[in-house]
């Protein structure tokens, strides 16, 4: 079969497209998937650099999640059939033709959902869903401030929360990206890169719930000025790790009674 292969670290350009041996038939709870589509995340351009919180030895395929038919199945497999179109949450391998999958992330499709809308839909949105429903428990009524709304998780982020009834505020650098947020339900809409976030936040809401996706880091001693007294800030990138300073984190959750968490997506696919 064909795949993309990463040889050794490094940026894109190490990527090239190969003839590898199919995968093995599946093993137990395993299901093998002809792949129709493959998503491309922030965390494949991680992975392959060796920058990613999994770190497999070269040479291997990138890609976290796809769409596509399952073509067999392990022993002890029984919600899933041959045929049956699905999309999959992998920790890596998904630029190829074929990949075995654990059934535990294998996922039936809808019949009004194609193959590429399945490929870009796990990590985006199951990242914004989980993060705002089993962490901050996002109510109705309750704000949420998106930081980075013209990307992807940013944007799901603004769908869920409204989906939840909350009133969203929406941050991103430029009038072309907060039009996007607009048009994906955003109440209010801040440009970082020219107005004051505290500020802004400060004249719309008193309590605040927060989603960072990873773009907005440079954002969050805003956050921490803009959370109100128990408010929240589930942390959804894996590159979150890096600019928090423990004061910001101390005081938040102290002094504001608020808090800061970290999200694993994987952690629940299928819910």
């Amino acid at each position: 079969m064909k795949a993309v292969i990463c040889k050794r670290l490094g940026t894109p350009e190490v990527l090239s497209l190969e003839t590898v041996d199919s995968p093995p038939f599946p093993g137990p709870d395993q299901v093998k998937i002809a792949i129709h589509a493959c998503g491309v995340n922030f965390a494949d351009t991680l992975i392959i650099q060796g920058k990613y919180q999994l770190r497999p030895e070269p040479p291997f395929s990138p890609g976290m999640e796809v769409s596509g038919e399952v073509l067999e199945c392990g022993p002890g497999v029984t919600d899933l059939k041959v045929g049956d179109r699905v999309l999959a949450v992998l920790s890596y391998g998904g630029y190829a033709e074929e990949v075995v999958a654990p059934a535990v992330a294998v996922v039936p499709l809808p019949s009004n959902m194609d193959f590429i809308t399945a490929a870009g839909f796990p990590v985006a949105y199951g990242t914004s869903h989980l993060a705002l429903t089993h962490r901050a428990h996002l109510q109705p009524g309750e704000n949420l401030l998106v930081h980075g709304a013209g990307g992807g998780v940013g944007l799901t982020a603004v769908e869920i929360g409204k989906v939840l009834g909350a009133t969203v505020i929406a941050t991103a650098g430029g009038e072309e990206k907060l039009k996007v947020a607009a048009e994906h339900g955003a109440d209010y809409l801040i440009d970082y890169a020219k107005e004051d976030i505290r500020d802004r936040v400060k004249a719309w809401a008193e309590r605040m719930w927060f989603t960072i996706p990873s773009a907005a880091m440079c954002s969050m001693p805003p956050c921490a000025a803009s959370t109100g007294k128990g408010g929240f800030w589930p942390s959804v990138s894996p590159a979150a790790r890096f600019p928090i300073h423990p004061q910001i984190i101390c005081w938040s959750r102290t002094a504001r009674s608020s808090a800061c968490t970290g999200e694993p997506i994987y952690s629940a696919i299928r819910n």
